[in-house]
């Protein structure tokens, strides 16, 4: 059986190994909290856990103007019966009240043990008369139909005593029956997504469904406003698609143009793409035999990074020069050398991979199997497919002259090398205190336009951001409950006293079980509670009588049982507790959010975080920046280590320190340079900074390894150069294209990656080579 049967029948094997592969475990998932690190310490984790859970992911912000009051009114109502019946939405509040719905719900069953004003002596005689009279001025105003239905069940008004309570100290003003901002002039809207707010999937069907729904409801002139973390991101992750595209598309055209000219064949660019799918395919494969679920940007930006894999082919079809007994022959006396660089570049990336984000974790296997594949179908399935005698004629070999000469004149400037080094640790030294990014906040990628929509809604539905909590943890869930109780009795003063101007805690709407069964205590029995009903309904326009259901309820709740959580599972209210109190591995956990904080040593000073009820203060800004740091110090500890095993593979491969140290001078002084003109811009270093930086370094290996190789190997100027800059070029072309999009995160790759791999091609060619180049190309 031959060399070229055995590459197909293998090929084909892995064609149907990854086809079942993805068929039975692949997923792309789109839940962003992938790219959360794993926290730490406790405080991380748990900051971690609420961010993946908070209600601030979930909520979006809706508001209407352009028409008058009653016609947005009638437009808010409509869109928010067709949001309640999507199913997208665990809560819709427009301010629309339905009796009949909060009759049916459990609080309203459980209210004398939720509300807070239930207490000794509560259900006295004079207590009773004076809610009763209390009830007679509103069955005269506007708040009629619902006292008269509530009236008879609950004549203290407990229940809309909760439901004002629940719904903040300043409730939203009313036209029409439905929210409106104090001018009247926008209708408004406070939505939550069921699903967790990381999954943009879901988030953007949410999204699509509100403005399906507008466009339907809308009167004429009407705009519609929205906001929210959700949204943001739907917005975001569009705008990033929509630049790949016309990017990718632009840099491939350019791409393709370019290999035509240099190699003036069809076949050569339709193979050129073999190892790149191959990479691909094998990256998704490895990812979803690992992870099971790939999230769509590891396959975004991986492929992206893949685009390293055209360098592969890049160097076999150079070397077709001339005729040989089989077209793998020439591939097989560079391959030493570019093997060397694969194995480099895969050592480079598993400091991804080691990572403690998921995302990147991924992100790592997924450019390490794949550039794995790509090679390896360089090395055994393109010779396979390219008939015998193929050969590649010379191409602009204008360029490749002039560029010949300036690879003559480059050992002159190999004290420039040294130059740039020190050039840019001095760079990095006058700017280490600026050198990165560790305010989240400067990451987002919001123009000015979406940060005022998004405040103007923020302000209108008082919803502001909590960028300060206690988080609290216990083994228990009561133990959980009881702490919170503890703590907001003591912020309930501060806050009195200016610290704070609010606070948002799980007991506001689920206390105790402990706290309920003191307030089933304080409840009268049925004979004395009929008594004094009896005697404070004298002289009223009120019979006792019409009290039944209130009697009724009342014994009723001093048998039942206390509610909890999971009572409230597949309930509004069970939603938006979710994020309130939730469980931690083993344990459970929930954040008090606070709002408008003045003195944070003051409420520092209420936390303990010692024994098994623990409590944390925590700044939400300076514990992200920290994790931020933290995780990419440790990721620069792998980049590190990796650089070590580098330079010891090399060493082992080359079979000379010297050498092996020669080659990693590139890549280590491109990547210090790099860095140092990033900043010199005006650009603070991310993670994508870093990542690019990764792809920088492999790619600085390759050239310096083959420029090394040429200065042995005379005789392959006719062909390796000619694969360095084209591979130079192809690689600048279509990261610099990248570096044209309106989105950070596109911008930071592709000038990363273009003003580094040009570094690369120049210092490789001044530091590396020691010999001449020929006068004539030799064959």
């Amino acid at each position: 059986m031959n060399a070229r049967v055995l590459a197909w029948g293998g090929y084909l094997l892995f064609l149907l190994l990854v086809a079942w592969i993805l068929m039975t475990r692949l997923s792309v998932s789109s839940d962003m909290s992938v790219f959360l690190p794993r926290g730490a310490s406790e405080p991380q984790q748990l900051l971690i856990e609420q961010l993946r859970r908070g209600i601030n992911g979930r909520v979006i912000l809706l508001g209407m103007e352009g028409a008058p009051p009653a016609a947005l009114a009638a437009a808010n109502k409509t869109l928010a019966r067709q949001l309640r019946d999507s199913g997208y939405f665990s809560w819709v509040n427009n301010g629309v009240v339905r009796p009949a719905a909060l009759m049916d719900s459990p609080l309203f069953r459980y209210r004398y043990l939720l509300s807070p004003a239930i207490g000794p002596g509560y259900f006295s005689e004079a207590a009773l008369r004076a809610a009763l009279e209390k009830r007679l001025p509103e069955l005269a105003s506007a708040l009629s139909p619902l006292a008269k239905r509530f009236l008879a069940a609950d004549p203290t008004g407990e229940y809309l005593r909760l439901l004002q309570r629940w719904r903040g100290e300043r409730p939203l003003r009313r036209m029409e029956g439905v929210y409106f901002s104090a001018d009247g002039a926008m209708s408004l809207m406070l939505l939550a997504v069921r699903d967790t707010g990381t999954d943009l999937a879901r988030q953007a069907e949410a999204v699509a469904a509100i403005r399906e729904g507008f466009a339907a409801a809308a009167p004429k002139g009407a705009r519609l406003l929205l906001s929210g973390p959700g949204v943001i991101a739907v917005e975001t992750r569009e705008s990033i698609r929509s630049d790949t595209r016309r990017l990718s598309l632009t840099a491939s055209l350019i791409v393709v143009v370019f290999l035509f000219l240099a190699f003036r064949s069809w076949r050569v660019i339709l193979l050129s793409a073999v190892p790149l799918a191959t990479g691909i395919l094998g990256g998704l494969a490895a990812c979803a035999l690992v992870f099971g679920t790939v999230h769509g940007i590891t396959i975004a930006f991986g492929s992206t990074l893949l685009g390293i894999a055209v360098d592969y082919p890049m160097h076999f079809f150079s070397h077709l020069r001339r005729v040989s007994r089989s077209p793998a022959e020439p591939l097989l006396r560079i391959w030493p050398t570019l093997r060397l660089g694969v194995l480099t570049t895969l050592i480079g990336f598993s400091a991804l991979f080691f990572s403690d984000y998921g995302g990147l974790a991924q992100l790592g296997l997924f450019a390490i199997a794949g550039l794995a594949g790509a090679a390896a179908a360089t090395r055994w399935l393109l010779p396979a497919l390219v008939p015998a005698g193929f050969v590649i004629p010379p191409t602009l070999d204008y360029l490749q002259r002039h560029l010949r000469r300036l690879a003559a004149l480059a050992p002159r400037g190999r004290w420039a090398a040294w130059g740039l080094l020190a050039l840019a640790v001095g760079v990095l030294a006058w700017k280490q205190d600026r050198l990165w990014e560790n305010d989240p906040a400067n990451l987002s990628p919001l123009s000015e336009q979406r940060r005022h929509t998004d405040n103007l809604l923020r302000e209108r539905l008082q919803v502001p951001y909590a960028n300060r909590l206690i988080m609290v943890a216990a083994p228990g869930q009561e133990q959980v409950l009881r702490e919170v109780e503890r703590l907001t009795a003591r912020l309930a003063p501060l806050q009195a006293q200016g610290v704070l101007s609010g606070y948002e805690a799980v007991t506001r709407y689920l206390p105790s079980r402990a706290r309920q069964r003191q307030r089933q205590q304080w409840l009268p029995e049925p004979a004395v509670l009929k008594r004094a009903l009896v005697t404070a309904s004298r002289s009223l326009p009120f019979h006792w009588q019409a009290f039944g259901p209130f009697l009724e309820d009342v014994a009723r709740a001093r048998r039942q049982p206390p509610l909890t959580l999971e009572d409230l599972e597949r309930t509004a209210l069970g939603e938006r507790l979710a994020p309130l109190l939730f469980r931690h591995g083993d344990a459970w956990a929930a954040p008090i959010l606070l709002y408008g904080v003045r003195d944070t040593r003051a409420l520092g000073a209420l936390v303990d975080a010692r024994g098994p009820v623990r409590s944390y203060f925590i700044d939400t800004k300076q514990a992200s920046s920290a994790m931020l740091a933290s995780y990419r110090d440790r990721t620069l500890g792998l980049v590190g280590w990796g650089g070590l095993a580098i330079l010891a593979v090399l060493s082992l491969g080359l079979a000379s320190l010297r050498r092996g140290l020669r080659i990693v001078f590139v890549p280590l002084a491109v990547v210090l340079a790099d860095a140092a003109l990033l900043s010199l811009l005006g650009a603070r270093l991310n993670l994508f900074h870093l990542i690019s930086l990764l792809l920088v370094m492999g790619l600085g290996i390759d050239y310096a390894l083959f420029f090394e190789r040429l200065e042995r190997h005379a005789g392959e100027w006719v062909s390796t150069f000619p694969a360095l800059w084209k591979s130079w070029l192809t690689t600048v072309l279509v990261f610099g294209s990248l570096s044209l999009s309106t989105a950070p995160v596109l911008q930071a790759i592709g000038l990363t990656v273009s003003l580094g791999v040009t570094l690369c091609f120049l210092l490789g060619a001044v530091w590396v080579r020691r010999a001449p180049v020929p006068e004539v190309e030799e064959g």
